[in-house]
């Protein structure tokens, strides 16, 4: 039970002694309703056990005695569109200034910070002055993030504008990911200063981080809003100009993104008759399950017979409809690679290819894509950019990968390369690889995890015919650079994809040919139908070909399961929603296979090809 029951003061406060050094302090009884009674109800049940109950009694009308003001808004429902927030208030002293209808839209800009050298324990700061500050206060200092990365971390506190530049207030850490994180610093009782700025760190090894949403408010104790935004430029939609960045080495890059990656978070002060002010908040949500930027994506099934075509299929989401780019295509699987051989490999040389691909910007980034088939199991190789003039210097970092004698398909991100006019890709293939084919080269811009965002910028990349879109090199003109035509690499295709803002996303579409319509036998070769396989003489009826995929959404990993076909091997591909190829695997069915645990959160399409049979599953995984 409550163990003092003289702490509500109906018409006494004889229930407590008060006391101040001086005397010079007056205790009276007020009955002016200031502070409504708070009523607790002890329960005991069979054994005895008490839990107590606390009532808070309201105002009429169920108002407060402080003013509250409300922000609800439904999603949008389509990107580009807009939607209608309504404020409302209660408590104060009607009436009130600001409540209503509000029409806003999500929002497209944020600001983007990349780093492409970070130093370990180096952090880059974003600031801006918010005016003057009182010891006499509580502030609230609020933004969001996104980052490309688990492990992003940060730091936030005042100090002052001007030399000395001295700390004002407490530093605060937090943490932040992959997801959407709307942070809030309340800053209690700052020195005072005419003149006060904010600051933000980011760790600079945290990756590309977007930062959205900045606003700064007085607030109560408790991180209540009672103040207008102070801070009017924390929306980047259209500029980045109301924040400063900076770093020690100047090794940062600061650029505005377009691609509505945070949506807006708008603030609604209402006043009431007294002058009291409080600020609600609406967070705008883009369309439910859709992603709040453009994604296109392409499916074709294979050929059914060499030489044949098959139909890609580009479907799109995100953006801000209508389209411009989806359909159906009719392509063929292609017949023609460079084929790069060298006769008497020298130890530890590299054989070049290049190519011119125009301008590059160190605000943003590329990706870099081809197909290798070797003829060793031990291929080595090395990707990166340089400039197309002299000295030649490189402008990217060098980054290696191997190959062997089953097709692989290579992706290299090239992140805020040195600013150049005219730039050229290369590949180095070492001369101790053996023969190698090379097919489906292209590059894009793209978005920090290399979702791309432009069309393909190096056209000449299918060797259909000619081999004329690259040049070849090698120190002691020791190699052989050829056409082959005898379809040792199919082609890739890509789409791009407009939506109505003009933002790109580009698809791609793998092509696979047919496997063989024969086994060997005997004494001879056993032609099968689709449904059958093959077991000694025998031809028998196979069950249909089923996959599924558990949990879905999944987590962690993904548990694929391949059942019934034919005795024939399966060929099992995920691609992210933008075409990507992340895993790729060969087996048998009957059979399950386990992978994703180093996937990113999103849409990914599984493919299970046997024989001229193809099964799709879309999959989706989450934090």
């Amino acid at each position: 039970n409550n163990l003092f029951s003289d702490g509500q003061f109906e018409g006494s406060i004889s229930g407590v002694t008060t006391w101040s050094g001086s005397s010079n302090h007056v205790a009276s009884l007020d009955a002016t309703s200031k502070i409504t009674n708070t009523y607790y109800y002890p329960v005991k049940d069979a054994t005895g056990a008490i839990s107590t109950a606390t009532a808070v009694i309201g105002q009429p009308n169920g108002q407060s005695s402080s003013l509250i003001a409300l922000a609800t808004a439904p999603p949008i429902s389509s990107f580009g569109g807009s939607t209608t927030v309504t404020v409302v208030a209660t408590g104060g002293t009607a009436p009130y200034v600001g409540t209503g209808s509000n029409s806003v839209q999500a929002g497209t800009g944020s600001l983007k910070i990349s780093v492409p050298n970070p130093i370990p324990g180096a952090t880059t700061y974003i600031y801006s002055t918010i005016g003057a500050v009182s010891n006499s206060k509580t502030y609230v200092l609020r933004f969001t993030t996104l980052g490309t990365t688990a492990n992003g971390s940060l730091k936030a506190y005042l100090r002052q504008t001007a030399s000395p530049y001295s700390t004002i207030s407490t530093v605060q850490s937090k943490s932040f990911g992959n997801a959407r994180v709307d942070h809030e610093f309340i800053f209690t009782a700052p020195s005072t200063q005419s003149a006060a700025s904010f600051l933000i760190e980011i760790a600079q090894t945290s990756g590309t981080t977007y930062v959205d949403n900045i606003a700064f408010f007085e607030a109560t104790t408790s991180g209540s809003l009672v103040s207008n935004n102070l801070f009017s430029k924390g929306q980047f939609e259209g500029s980045i100009s109301g924040v400063t960045t900076w770093s020690l080495k100047s090794n940062h890059v600061a650029s505005l993104d377009g691609t509505s990656k945070i949506t807006n978070t708008y603030y609604y002060p209402v006043t009431d008759a007294t002058g009291a002010i409080s600020t609600a908040t609406a967070v705008i949500s883009q369309p439910n399950g859709q992603p709040a930027y453009l994604t296109a994506s392409a499916a074709a099934p294979p050929i059914s017979s060499c030489g044949g075509s098959t139909t890609v299929s580009v479907t799109a989401t995100g953006g801000t409809a209508p389209y411009v780019g989806t359909g159906s295509y009719s392509v063929k699987a292609g017949t023609g690679s460079l084929k790069i051989s060298v006769a008497n490999p020298v130890s530890g040389a590299t054989t070049y290819i290049y190519s011119t691909i125009g301008a590059v910007s160190n605000s943003k980034t590329y990706v870099l894509r081809f197909s290798t088939l070797g003829t060793t199991s031990n291929g080595s190789l090395k990707a990166y950019l340089r400039q197309t003039g002299s000295p030649y210097s490189s402008i990217s970092a060098l980054q290696s990968k191997s190959f062997g004698t089953a097709r692989a398909d290579h992706e290299f991100i090239f992140t805020a390369p040195s600013t150049q006019s005219a730039a050229s890709f290369l590949i180095e293939i070492g001369q101790s690889s053996g023969t190698t084919y090379i097919d489906n080269i292209a590059f894009f811009e793209a978005t920090a995890s290399g979702s791309l965002i432009s069309n393909n910028l190096f056209t000449d990349g299918q060797f259909e015919g000619s081999i004329s879109g690259v040049t070849t090199w090698s120190l002691n003109s020791n190699h052989v650079a050829s056409l082959d035509g005898t379809s040792k690499i199919t082609n890739t295709y890509y789409y791009p994809v407009k939506d109505a803002t003009g933002a790109i996303s580009t698809a791609a579409a793998l092509i696979s040919e047919p496997n063989s319509s024969s086994r060997i036998g005997d004494p001879a070769a056993i032609n099968l139908n689709s449904n059958q396989s093959f077991i000694g003489n025998t031809a028998i009826e196979a069950t249909p070909l089923k996959i599924s995929s558990y949990p879905n959404p999944a987590t962690t990993q993904f548990n694929l399961t391949v059942e019934g076909g034919t005795i024939e091997n399966v060929d099992i591909s995920v691609l992210s929603m933008d075409g990507r190829l992340v895993f790729r695997a060969k087996g048998t069915s009957n059979k399950k296979y386990t992978f994703g645990n180093d996937f990113m959160p999103g849409m990914y399409v599984i493919q299970v090809l046997q024989g001229n049979i193809i099964q799709t599953l879309k999959v989706i995984k989450v934090k």
